[in-house]
């Protein structure tokens, strides 16, 4: 027997929030808490500049370069737009040109793995060097924006929807124009929202870790990643062949 339109709409919407609740969500989710920690660091604590919102930079970098004094230096805005790109272009060398859904996992951990190996970089410079010489700290810009890069190009291989990592303009919009009833829309919508809150969640842990220091907040970012990073082991070895008997 047919069932009723009601109990076959919420069984899809059931699909629909299940799937959007996956391995490679949580993975994207973590990615995104960390660039809301990082961009707090950056933002307020190192250079003034954005390492993961690139579009703040090309908006910073031009202003500068016209003589507008907007609290960012010119040559750190512009040194995390080419690294972010350097790191992006990194990424997509190493990523396969599309992460289908049983394999993404595997791809994504050594990327993922070079994205921590930046962050602890930085955190390192910081531990030993400080931020208070310009080079330090610019190049500790460098290391955080070509993480975010690596990041957001694995996200873009990944094509999750709605769970972009690092920008969120189009959540924004997508929120705006559509509907969580529509149940061909709804996973997305469910991710554009936690996308927003997530990384605000972030970006309040790194502000507040910045009441420490920036080396914490730098760690809370850190530590993000390398949760991911297990995310992504634990998801490989779950979805790995079965192995055949002799």
């Amino acid at each position: 027997r047919t069932p009723p339109p009601a109990a076959m709409a919420t069984t899809t919407s059931t699909e629909v929030l299940r799937r959007g609740l996956g391995p490679e969500t949580a993975f994207l989710l973590t990615l995104t808490f960390a660039a809301g920690a990082v961009d707090a660091a950056s933002l307020a604590g190192i250079d003034g500049v954005f390492a993961a919102n690139q579009t703040g930079n090309v908006i910073l970098a031009p202003l500068g370069l016209a003589g507008w004094e907007v609290g960012a230096r010119i040559g750190a805005a512009l040194a995390a737009l080419a690294c972010f790109v350097g790191g992006a272009l990194i990424a997509g060398r190493l990523l396969p040109r599309s992460l289908a859904a049983a394999q993404w996992a595997t791809a994504a951990i050594g990327v993922t793995l070079v994205h921590l190996a930046l962050l602890c970089t930085a955190v390192v410079i910081w531990a030993t060097a400080g931020l208070d010489a310009r080079g330090v700290s610019l190049g500790v810009t460098a290391l955080l924006a070509a993480g975010m890069g690596v990041q957001a190009a694995t996200a873009r291989r990944m094509a999750v929807p709605g769970l972009p990592t690092v920008v969120l303009t189009g959540a924004l919009l997508g929120l705006s124009v559509e509907s969580p009833n529509d149940i061909s829309a709804r996973r997305r919508w469910l991710h554009e929202v936690a996308s927003v809150l997530t990384m605000a969640l972030g970006a309040l842990a790194g502000a507040v870790a910045l009441h420490v220091s920036v080396g914490f907040a730098l760690a809370v970012a850190t530590g993000a990643v390398a949760v991911a990073v297990g995310i992504a082991v634990v998801t490989a070895y779950r979805r790995r062949p079965p192995r055949r008997a002799p």
